[in-house]
């Protein structure tokens, strides 16, 4: 069984997770992110699987914590695939300052998303090292994004389109 996974948060990750829901190839998470709130015991009720062999796990940052490689250890899953959009990391700095509403205006001010930036090719460096070069996927998020993931994955290509949550 294949276990696609998203890149870092605020990165259209729910988007995703909406656009696999419908997808008549692969088994998304019953909610978006089982592993924030279920041990990794019973991963797979975590899905409603039929017949499909790939699943759908809504959890971004997976490649940030050590459950990554509980994950890559489980029995069931052959291969794990990471779908990473590239985002501005001003708008991500935003969408997190919007989100938590903790940091104050003067600390957006000094983010300016330098961090954000180095953090995103830090992490994406680190995913690639853990999952392997050709198991990630990388875009900006573009017109018909869709389709070539659905081909990356060699899954069915479907007419659905993604719907973009702007935060």
């Amino acid at each position: 069984m294949n276990l696609i996974i998203p890149g870092l948060a605020r990165t259209a990750t729910k988007s995703l997770w909406r656009f696999f829901k419908d997808h008549p190839d692969v088994a998304a998470s019953k909610i978006k992110e089982p592993l924030r709130l279920n041990d990794i015991s019973n991963y797979l009720n975590n899905f409603d699987i039929t017949n499909e062999e790939v699943i759908f796990d809504g959890t971004p940052d997976l490649t940030n914590y050590p459950i990554i490689h509980e994950l890559i250890s489980h029995r069931e899953i052959t291969n794990i695939y990471q779908i990473w959009f590239n985002r501005d990391p001003s708008e991500r700095v935003r969408s997190y300052t919007r989100r938590l509403s903790k940091l104050s205006v003067e600390d957006m001010r000094t983010l300016k998303g330098v961090i954000f930036e180095k953090d995103m090719d830090k992490q994406l460096t680190k995913a690639k090292s853990i999952l392997g070069d050709e198991n990630v996927f990388v875009s900006d998020i573009n017109q018909d994004v869709e389709r070539r993931i659905e081909k990356f994955l060699g899954i069915t290509v479907t007419t659905n389109c993604m719907l973009w949550d702007k935060h």
